[in-house]
């Protein structure tokens, strides 16, 4: 959660080729992963937006992005695991 409401969705337009969404942190954090939950969380909301299917995350502006790829259930988060423990501000 970023706004502390649970019901939040990020969203990009439909003619958004390339969406991005950058996060700065007001200060840094550990972190060894993060989850993405999907914009529809609820059985009545599936299929209502389009799906996140893959993604790459780059911390801290690092050149190299962790990257992977959602499971097949739309309503199911994406976790991905960045491997160790890193410190996070962006």
């Amino acid at each position: 959660m970023l706004d502390g409401l649970e019901c939040t969705r990020w969203l990009c337009g439909e003619k958004d080729a390339a969406p991005l969404l950058v996060v700065q942190l007001a200060r840094p954090v550990k972190a060894s992963s993060i989850v993405l939950g999907p914009a529809q969380n609820t059985l009545a909301l599936k299929g209502e937006y389009d799906r996140i299917t893959r993604v790459a995350v780059r911390l801290n502006k690092d050149k190299e992005a962790y990257e992977g790829e959602a499971e097949p259930d739309e309503l199911r988060p994406l976790q991905l695991a960045f491997g160790k423990q890193v410190l996070v501000s962006r």
